[in-house]
């Protein structure tokens, strides 16, 4: 393992000294998370795997080389092992925060929460075993060396050129998901894959931010709310999905009566809190187009 990510300076910077600090950034979390298993480092983890799985999707043009794919696919791999308990983690932590502000100590909402917390640690035992996280890390090494020579030639000036290129491409892939979102504003689909495609222009507006100086802190500020609004809906949306199927369950008890009154009430107090939050994303997104979203990053950009 590398002890210390250098810091990286106007002298130093180029892509391969970008991709080199966030292995070495995600490694640390990683090594974090398996010293103390704790909740924290493991988000810490997943944010630190997206940042670096968004740099291998937008230069991954640039590299035929073999190991590029590896490594690549390598980070998909341990995305999908730490985001086996991301839902539960969130469930649990929105359940939890429902029952401070009920102020009751419901005893069939306390039993739902001890089967998600339940379900939660069969799952991170899941993760503990996998020899995923010690083989990512014993490569650290070997990814930076490789990183180290492959994109060394890419300094800021050209990095400043290629964000030029790559984030209006990235808005214009999420513009049709937004148009019709706004028009279809209850669907899922559009919600998860505007979302999902939001993320990567998220964090390379952060990249162009932090290592190349653009003034990009307004949009990215818009994306970023984008991202979290369209994020705190899905965690709704799987929340419902996971009370009511307790609701179907309690329905075959007798005497179930209490129970499926304080999940429905539950349940309409999240369908209360989704419209609030359809309405901020609805109104974020109109926001866009109204104040030319575009055409503005086009020109801090300086790319015609």
């Amino acid at each position: 393992m590398v002890n210390q990510i250098n810091e990286i300076t106007d002298n130093t910077l180029n892509l391969s000294a970008i991709f080199c600090e966030k292995i070495e950034s995600l490694c640390s979390t990683l090594n974090s998370f398996v010293k103390t298993e704790s909740e924290d480092d493991l988000h810490k983890s997943r944010v630190a795997a997206r940042k670096l799985e968004s740099l291998f999707r937008s230069f991954g043009h640039l590299s035929l080389n073999e190991k590029y794919k590896q490594y690549f696919s390598g980070t998909k791999e341990l995305i999908k092992l730490l985001g086996v308990t991301r839902e539960l983690d969130v469930c649990i932590g929105m359940t939890k925060d429902y029952l401070k502000l009920i102020k009751i100590q419901n005893y069939y909402l306390l039993l739902f929460l001890k089967n998600l917390e339940r379900t939660d640690a069969s799952k991170r035992k899941q993760i503990m075993k996998s020899d995923l996280l010690n083989n990512f890390v014993s490569e650290e090494i070997a990814m930076t060396e490789f990183f180290t020579s492959e994109f060394s030639s890419i300094d800021k000036t050209n990095l400043q050129k290629l964000f030029g290129f790559i984030i209006p491409e990235m808005y214009d892939k999420i513009t049709d998901y937004i148009d019709r979102f706004i028009k279809k504003p209850d669907s899922k689909t559009l919600l998860h894959n505007m979302r999902i495609k939001s993320k990567p222009l998220r964090y390379n507006m952060e990249f162009a931010i932090e290592y190349c100086g653009m003034n990009l802190k307004h949009q990215h500020a818009g994306i970023k709310e984008l991202v979290e609004i369209a994020g705190k809906i899905h965690d709704i949306d799987v929340l419902t999905s996971k009370l009511q199927m307790f609701e179907r369950a309690a329905s075959k008890v007798k005497n179930n009566y209490i129970r499926n009154k304080s999940v429905k009430i539950f349940i309409s107090y999240l369908k209360g809190t989704r419209k609030q939050d359809i309405e901020k994303l609805h109104e974020l997104l109109e926001s866009f187009a109204k104040n030319k979203f575009r055409e503005k990053l086009i020109k801090t950009l300086n790319f015609k």
